[in-house]
């Protein structure tokens, strides 16, 4: 037989852990008070062990798999956003292009059309053919 003590310091955990999960009724039963001390019994200290190995590992697992997750969710911040940088830039050279032709359109409209060309002596008298 162990005092809670002794649980806490073998699972190095707190007393008050041990005495947390002393409540619980599958290990109620293996529990002993003699003279204000609480006392667990061999069988009690197993279940006692084991409660809290499977929650370290399941606490480790949880974390392995939030870790993994981390990694992909940035692994897929990372792509994405390299996507958002060449569609940006292909935004910037579409904004060019559209920024070229009107003022290819802009120039078209203020040179005179073949039909308005005047020759050389209506230029100088100003007469329209």
């Amino acid at each position: 037989m162990k005092t809670v003590r002794e649980m806490a310091d073998i699972i190095k955990i707190s007393k008050v852990s041990v005495y947390k999960a002393l409540k619980r009724e599958e290990i109620k039963k293996y529990v002993i008070k003699r003279d204000n001390i609480t006392y667990i019994d061999e069988t009690g200290e197993q279940l006692l062990i084991n409660l809290f190995l499977i929650k370290s590992k399941v606490k480790s697992e949880v974390k392995t798999s939030e870790n993994e997750e981390i990694i992909f969710l940035r692994e897929q911040n990372k792509m994405l956003t390299e996507k958002l940088a060449a569609l940006a830039d292909e935004l910037i050279k579409l904004n060019e292009n559209s920024q070229t032709l009107l003022r290819e359109q802009n120039l078209k409209s203020l040179l005179p059309s073949a039909s308005e060309k005047s020759s050389f002596w209506s230029k100088i008298f100003k007469r329209k053919k």
